[in-house]
């Protein structure tokens, strides 16, 4: 997976903006964390698990969740997806700091 930031690193800002790219099978296990998150699908079919709940989403599908709730995005597909991302949480801080951008 990999993402390309689009927000600015401004001190204080609120909301984070980046694209996710997803390879195909993309799998990834239930997370939490604090927040809110929006997502836009520009490109595949991909799986929005919150909970014991999956919802398929292709280009021009979007959702707003609450980021507390157990989530992920899967893939299943052949082919590679695409979703911008805003979210409150800042995850490019986090991987900053931890070494790992």
């Amino acid at each position: 997976m990999t993402y390309n930031l689009l927000s600015a690193r401004m001190p204080d800002r609120v909301l984070e903006a980046y694209i996710a790219d997803y390879p195909p099978h993309y799998d990834h296990p239930l997370i939490t964390h604090e927040g809110e998150e929006f997502g836009y699908v520009v490109e595949g079919r991909l799986i929005l698990q919150i909970g014991d709940q999956e919802h398929l989403l292709e280009p021009g599908d979007s959702f707003h969740i609450s980021s507390a709730e157990p989530h992920t995005i899967r893939s299943k597909s052949d082919r590679p997806g695409r979703i911008l991302w805003i979210q409150t949480e800042k995850l490019f801080e986090v991987e900053v700091m931890q070494g790992t951008i």
